[in-house]
């Protein structure tokens, strides 16, 4: 009883998180538009999927997810671009198939600092470079073991507002596969629209 009222109130965190900094992100967002210095910016999402059954296994297993990212960014010395960032993934799972054990919770923290230089004197082109240091656990506590540091390294072509490109690889020391492929394009038609066709998320 007191783990599930536990993760209710994380969760309900995590979709209040939004409203409550509402008037702080607005006043962040016309900061940014107005002097193109700092910038702050939140993210959060949350997901249920329903419980699916197994045909040759009784029982079921029903899964919610939810995430709050925050962002600064901010120029150093005027000319070097900076964001740091706090992350934390909440993923909570109902399994009730006797013969599969899952964890009830997964549970991720993490800080992350990315910057981003000119590359040589490649016209339109640079270098993103980030480090996200992180904690993922099945419980409520974080061991040393716990820990660990992914990072990413990105080359980025840029030939107009419109079309960004990217290629590099994102690294997860201790993971299953410990160096991914990144390699994409971001189309930005206008201010509203935007394709992302190369998301990275470090998890």
């Amino acid at each position: 009883m007191a783990n599930n009222l536990v993760e209710k109130t994380v969760l309900g965190f995590f979709i209040l998180m939004p409203v409550l900094m509402f008037p702080c992100l607005s006043n962040a967002e016309i900061e940014k538009d107005a002097k193109e210095i700092s910038y702050c910016e939140m993210d959060t999402s949350v997901k249920y999927e329903p419980s699916r059954g197994v045909k040759t296994v009784p029982g079921k297993v029903e899964i919610i997810k939810s995430s709050y990212i925050c962002r600064y960014g901010f120029k150093a010395f005027d000319k070097l671009s900076v964001e740091l960032s706090l992350n934390t993934g909440y993923i909570g799972i109902e399994n009730t198939v006797a013969s599969v054990e899952l964890p009830a919770r997964l549970i991720s923290l993490s800080t992350g600092i990315e910057t981003t230089l000119p590359f040589f004197n490649f016209n339109n082109t640079y270098f993103r470079l980030g480090v996200e240091p992180s904690f993922y656990s099945d419980s409520w506590n974080f061991p040393a073991s716990s820990f660990r540091i992914p990072s990413y390294y990105l080359l980025i072509y840029q030939p107009n507002p419109k079309w960004t490109f990217l290629y590099g690889a994102a690294v997860y020391p201790d993971f299953v596969d410990s160096v991914l492929p990144v390699l994409g394009f971001i189309y930005k038609p206008n201010d509203k629209l935007t394709f992302n066709i190369a998301r990275l998320a470090i998890k």
